[in-house]
């Protein structure tokens, strides 16, 4: 089985060779919201202007863990560019709007990241400290069936617009659980929607807290009352486990629970089942219903 890198210098040959002669690949280490990520940048030639990207590291996985075959991996990079190319061309209209606050200023939200990211990172980022996690912004560009086109909010546009990461911070609390609606269901029946031949062995005592979109939804910990209020359907304070960006899994406190032993089985899915890119924390969270807070245990 192939390093990572050997893995990408792979891809970059087979990915040239199902694009042809009128295009060019390049490795490129991208600066992400949790860390840095290796990308394959697709160049149409006289069209260098518009470079998408197709990230490696979940491929790679795919490569380590489902034994994916190469050329598939390549195929699949070949049928994705075109979906690419429109996303950036939707970025580039838009572009012109973005030197106004106020004309995106609906669009703005936020979401957690995993804190322990690369220093240069948040040196590039207006962001906000939640516990041991960061809460950083975005725009949004276009929702539709095939998914969500998103911006990443830099200190650069906060100069453009004038503004402080406090005003940023008040319209994102203002539009996220408008745009992103809160989604919470025991994780039993969501397991069995999402494979109708599931059994239980036995019934978990797991909630699955997101939002609608299933998308970066653990961000649903930070809208006003929602923990509030799932202490409310449980009648008990509960544990927060931090199972990846886009949702939390909920347990109901109970004397039996070690949080050792949760903060180890966090820290195993992590390592195990979450590709890095999409990791929050290996962290467990206690919200307590009586001082309605959150807080690191």
């Amino acid at each position: 089985m192939m390093n990572f890198q050997k893995f990408t210098e792979k891809m970059r040959t087979l990915t040239e060779e199902k694009f042809g002669d009128n295009y060019h690949i390049e490795l490129q280490e991208i600066l992400k919201e949790n860390g840095k990520q290796t990308g394959l940048a697709i160049i149409e030639k006289g069209n260098e202007q518009l470079q998408p990207i197709y990230y490696l590291e979940e491929s790679y996985h795919k490569y380590c863990t489902d034994n994916q075959n190469l050329d598939t991996i390549a195929d699949e990079i070949h049928m994705q560019y075109q979906h690419e190319l429109n996303t950036m061309k939707q970025l580039e209209k838009t572009s012109s709007s973005l030197s106004s606050f106020e004309s995106i200023r609906s669009k703005i939200f936020f979401h957690i990241i995993n804190s322990k990211n690369h220093p240069e990172f948040f040196s590039e980022v207006p962001w906000v400290p939640f516990l041991d996690m960061a809460v950083v912004f975005r725009i949004l560009i276009k929702r539709s069936p095939d998914g969500t086109i998103s911006s990443l909010v830099r200190k650069q546009n906060l100069e453009a617009w004038g503004i402080t990461p406090e005003e940023l911070y008040e319209a994102a609390s203002e539009n996220t659980p408008c745009l992103f609606p809160v989604w919470f269901k025991p994780l039993d029946p969501y397991l069995k929607e999402l494979v109708p031949d599931f059994q239980e062995e036995e019934h978990s005592a797991l909630y699955i807290l997101s939002n609608k979109d299933k998308w970066l939804g653990a961000s649903s910990i930070l809208y006003p009352e929602v923990l509030r209020q799932c202490a409310e359907q449980l009648h008990c304070d509960f544990y927060i486990l931090p199972s990846s960006l886009h949702e939390v899994l909920l347990l109901p406190k109970k004397d039996e629970v070690s949080v050792e032993e949760l903060r180890m089985m966090v820290q195993g899915v992590n390592q195990m089942c979450v590709a890095p890119e999409d990791q929050l924390s290996d962290s467990v969270y206690l919200y307590c219903k009586e001082n309605n807070r959150m807080e690191l245990v």
